[in-house]
């Protein structure tokens, strides 16, 4: 059985990216999925900003986009472990490949990024030049 890991963060293109997965299942193809959404490091800035502040917004933004996943993929009858990461988004969507021994990575073209007018998003051009495994990119 294949290991997929697909990078959420909200986006339409990631939302894309589990279609695609999606009608790979559906077609018969034996694959197990992880939805990891790799959220980056926001630090803590004064006394307006607390650590725990940031926690709990970044708690409640996971929370928002894996549930959003998590019902796209049970209304298709998929069913995929949810993680999350902090730190640099694609750094976090490698190393966890790596660790998690997943065998491929799909992700949407484009996500949430500063620069969404580029074609290729920043995260996914740099997941896709230093992952070890093939890397899907849905359009």
């Amino acid at each position: 059985m294949a290991r997929i890991l697909i990078g959420i963060d909200g986006s339409k293109g990631a939302l894309k990216a589990l279609d695609y997965v999606v009608e790979r299942k559906r077609r018969g193809e034996k694959i197990e999925v992880l939805l990891l959404y790799a959220q980056p490091l926001i630090k803590a800035h004064g006394p307006m900003i607390s650590q725990s502040m940031v926690k709990e917004y970044q708690a409640q933004e996971a929370e928002k986009v894996l549930a959003a996943a998590g019902l796209k993929t049970r209304a298709k009858f998929l069913e995929a472990d949810t993680y999350v990461e902090a730190g640099d988004p694609s750094e976090c969507i490698i190393a966890f490949a790596k660790k998690s021994k997943c065998g491929e990575i799909v992700m949407g073209s484009r996500g949430l990024g500063r620069l969404s007018g580029l074609l290729l998003g920043s995260v996914v051009a740099k997941v896709v030049q230093l992952a070890d495994v093939p890397v899907v990119v849905v359009k």
